[in-house]
């Protein structure tokens, strides 16, 4: 008999794990005020939908600074993608609200999660409510189906704390 047990997976043992063939089964998202937009929390169905997804949810001050995998002009990498954005808590004010695009550099599965767990679990972000510390902005529940049939559960749920200072 197989006996499936859960247990918590720290960030270090989601470091390790292999996401090769992995793919999104479920996702959700919700933002302090529950006023995100339908199309953003529709779920991904690639990897490099998900990468995406959560990069929305990162002020745009800090996607230029903390990725690698992301500048804001074509021909920077050999196999990249053009996506859009919308700028907010920029270092440009004029840029606030405005659509920008970037171009992400396609990745393995396993590079996009490294990508991908950085922006859930970094804190960086330093502005006040109701805004979490981390880059990813908002609570997130998320399962991948490995490639070994497994369902991975990640959530976000105490990163990142509330800063609320007058």
């Amino acid at each position: 008999m197989n006996a499936y047990v859960q247990t918590p997976m720290t960030l270090e043992d989601l470091k390790k794990v292999d996401y090769t063939g992995a793919k999104p089964v479920d996702f959700w998202i919700q933002s302090p005020y529950n006023d995100i937009d339908p199309e953003f929390i529709k779920l991904p169905r690639s990897m490099s939908q998900l990468r995406y997804a959560i990069f929305k949810g990162i002020a745009t001050e800090h996607l230029r600074t903390s990725f690698t995998c992301l500048k804001e002009y074509p021909g920077e990498f050999k196999n990249e993608q053009r996506f859009d954005f919308v700028g907010w808590y920029d270092k440009y004010p004029d840029y606030e609200g405005a659509a920008l695009d970037f171009f992400i550099r396609g990745s393995s599965n396993n590079e996009i999660m490294r990508d991908i767990l950085k922006a859930v679990f970094q804190e960086k972000f330093q502005y006040l409510q109701p805004y979490r510390t981390s880059l990813f902005q908002f609570d997130l529940r998320l399962k991948l189906r490995l490639k070994n049939g497994e369902i991975l559960h990640i959530n976000n749920e105490g990163v990142g704390h509330f800063r609320y200072e007058a």
